[in-house]
């Protein structure tokens, strides 16, 4: 359902399922608390030893474990379920706006964000 009203909200501003998905890499950059489980089991494990689901709330992981950088590696972990936001990962659970994360490297997605 989520991923509806966001399909929705983009539509409002003239943006498409691909705009979605290459905006959405912004969220590469900084820190969350953990609360997501549409993820790696591995992953979720170690996320969660360092954010429990109780207290903790003050505790930071990395958006993205990967990389400190502005770069594609935002897709590689949604094709690899690391994600921390429910939200990031609807993005790669079928359907079509999977398609685009799966063709993101350096060159397509440098251009559609410029776009």
């Amino acid at each position: 359902m989520y991923i509806h009203a966001l399909i929705k909200n983009f539509k409002s501003q003239s943006l498409n399922l691909r705009d979605l998905v290459a905006l959405s890499s912004g969220h590469t950059i900084g820190a969350k608390t953990y609360n997501a489980t549409n993820i790696n089991p591995a992953f979720a494990k170690q996320r969660k030893a360092t954010c429990p689901r109780d207290g903790g709330n003050t505790n930071l992981a990395p958006l993205d474990p990967l990389s400190t950088c502005f770069d594609i590696s935002y897709f590689e972990n949604l094709v690899k379920k690391k994600t921390l936001l429910i939200s990031n990962q609807t993005l790669f659970n079928g359907g079509l706006i999977e398609n685009f994360v799966k063709i993101y490297n350096h060159k397509v997605f440098w251009d559609d964000f410029a776009k």
